[in-house]
């Protein structure tokens, strides 16, 4: 009898503890499930009206390809680029043609010849070169297609740049040129050894 007692002593013992668990568990739930849904319905709203944009604290940013070094970059309020551009391919290269696009698929302007020496970093674009598709926010996520020869040859290569920018005080009622358009502009470089005027 009294070894029947302390079983059912026992048993009950074994049964307020996980009974209370699981009321614990509920609470937990119950509590803090509140608060974590509550948190994520403030950060959506916050989203949605546009408080949180992640292109508003998304840093300026440009990487060439290897080769390629961006010493300087800019984007003007009308859209147009500054680029300040250096090389290491040992020897000096002509640049041909340079295009600011978040297209995949641009063909080459052909616009330009600048002479660039290894190891010099200079201005290849000057404000001449517009940046097609920024968005009416200002923010603009691209490529910045550079087409060169190397001298002794008469091979065009391209190198492509990945370039995020945001532009302060935009101006979207400012002209934009046509993707086709291309700035008349005297060529900054003369071609020389080897390198031919047409292809």
């Amino acid at each position: 009898m009294v070894l029947k007692k302390a079983q059912s002593a026992m048993e009950f013992a074994g049964d307020v503890p996980r009974k209370h668990r699981g009321q614990s568990a509920m609470e937990f739930l119950m509590t803090y499930g509140w608060a974590i849904l509550i948190m994520l319905l403030v950060i959506a709203i916050l989203f949605y009206v546009g408080i949180i944009n992640p292109q508003n604290v998304a840093p300026n940013s440009i990487a060439m390809p290897a080769g390629f070094s961006a010493y300087d970059y800019y984007i003007s309020p009308s859209g147009y680029l500054t680029l300040d551009l250096g090389h290491s391919m040992g020897r000096k290269i002509y640049i041909r043609g340079i295009k600011c696009t978040n297209s995949l698929a641009a063909e080459n302007p052909n616009d330009k010849v600048i002479s660039l020496d290894p190891a010099i970093n200079e201005l290849v674009a000057d404000g001449d070169v517009y940046c097609h598709g920024i968005g009416g926010d200002g923010y603009y996520k691209g490529f910045v297609y550079i087409w060169y020869q190397v001298q002794g040859s008469n091979v065009t290569h391209e190198a492509v740049g990945d370039l995020s920018y945001r532009i302060k005080n935009y101006d979207p009622s400012a002209p934009t040129p046509t993707a086709e358009e291309t700035p008349d502009e005297t060529p900054d470089g003369t071609p020389e050894d080897g390198f031919e005027e047409e292809f």
